[in-house]
């Protein structure tokens, strides 16, 4: 019986305190709208820019992560992807005949000159593949992958194509005087730096850049057996080139991402950019939630003096902060969206993993939650008596 009155004069109080909450923030419903677009206008910029480094950590990484190997074999001190230093290819066959090792292959990674067909020049990054084609593009918009191994082919990026003069297959472009031939066009490989990524194959690398011998590569990429880890074959293949350097697909994509946003300039305004984007999101919604409040001192302190009482009123201020808080983050997400989607076509990754957009969920609830508090502080020091001296 107790808990059956209490049920009901729970749904009776929460009921009442709603009905307050709602009727004092849609008395004035174009200030009301305001306020959330202040809020979502604030969660759109922290997302953008959480997206906006999530996008460039992934373009970083993408290569790594989408070649589906294990370990990669380089030389020792090698900052990032883009920076491998030559390494024989007779590491690649070693690392082949370890028992642990079901498959190993290699890749040359060489920075050259891109003439296009009107004699402009474009610094980019050639990518040689070999005979399996691991590391290639994950995604093509046309042409075949394979025909990357046909002499002097190469495969770009649509999102590219205009930086390259690349307008249809089997256009021509030269690679440090030898010539280029477009078999292929990728999806999606985008770069951090303004160099593109072209694919092609190892042997098309060597003739194109003399610096190398036939007989280097820069990487060896290999996977295990079945039922061993990245980790055991990483201390295997570790033993057996002690030489050169044996890390997790993992641990170097984190390298990578950690040199180009941390250990550059370019990396860090992008770092320091998100994290200011961040700051700036939750004050404007902690600013918006409290101003809100202000503006509604006369109708607490009007509540205040027909009875209401303390908890009531905290309980009003908490349902409002938490309708602002809610539909910011709802309309925020909506505006992020489309924005992601926009941006989905160009040069410019704006992205999102589960991870990161629920740690800025909660982070404007706790900017609601600081900003209701303050809130409360005014309302429960407005005097009563103010409304009886209007």
């Amino acid at each position: 019986m107790n808990i059956t009155f209490f049920r009901l004069w729970l749904r009776e109080e929460w009921g009442r305190m709603w009905a307050v909450a709602m009727g004092m923030l849609f008395f004035n419903r174009v200030r009301c709208l305001v306020a959330v677009a202040g809020v979502a206008a604030a969660f759109f910029l922290g997302a953008t820019q959480a997206g906006l480094v999530v996008g460039w950590c992934r373009i970083n990484s993408a290569i790594i992560l989408n070649a589906n190997v294990d370990v990669w074999v380089m030389a020792r001190q090698t900052a990032s992807f883009d920076f491998g230093t030559a390494i024989p290819r007779q590491s690649m066959y070693r690392v082949r005949s370890i028992p642990e090792v079901r498959w190993a292959e290699a890749m040359l990674v060489a920075w050259n000159t891109w003439q296009r067909a009107d004699g402009r020049r474009t610094n980019i990054l050639l990518i040689g593949l070999d005979d399996s084609n691991v590391g290639g593009p994950w995604q093509m918009q046309r042409g075949v992958l394979e025909d990357v191994q046909q002499p002097d082919s190469v495969i770009v990026d649509e999102l590219y194509a205009d930086i390259l003069g690349v307008r249809q297959l089997l256009d021509r472009a030269e690679l440090t005087g030898r010539r280029a031939v477009v078999r292929g066009i990728s999806e999606g490989v985008r770069t951090f730096t303004a160099s593109p990524f072209v694919f092609t194959s190892i042997k098309t690398v060597i003739a194109a850049d003399r610096r190398y011998r036939p007989d280097e590569i820069t990487y060896v990429m290999a996977r295990g057996t079945d039922g061993q880890t990245p980790e055991e074959l990483k201390a295997i293949v570790s033993q057996a080139l002690p030489e050169l350097e044996v890390i997790t697909s993992a641990e170097f994509a984190n390298r990578t991402i950690a040199y180009w946003m941390l250990e550059t300039g370019a990396g860090f305004s992008v770092v320091l950019t998100g994290i200011l984007g961040l700051v700036v999101g939750t004050i404007i919604c902690s600013q918006t939630l409290y101003t809100i409040t202000a503006e509604n001192l006369g109708n607490y302190a009007t509540l205040s003096a027909i009875g209401f009482g303390r908890e009531t009123l905290i309980c009003v201020v908490a349902v409002q902060s938490l309708f602002f808080t809610i539909g910011g983050i709802i309309l925020g997400t909506g505006l992020y969206s489309v924005c992601a989607w926009a941006m989905s076509r160009t040069q410019i990754s704006i992205q999102m993993n589960p991870e990161v957009y629920i740690s800025l969920v909660v982070i404007y609830f706790i900017t609601g939650a600081l900003a209701a508090t303050i809130a409360i502080r005014a309302v429960l020091s407005v005097d009563p008596a103010t409304v009886f001296s209007r």
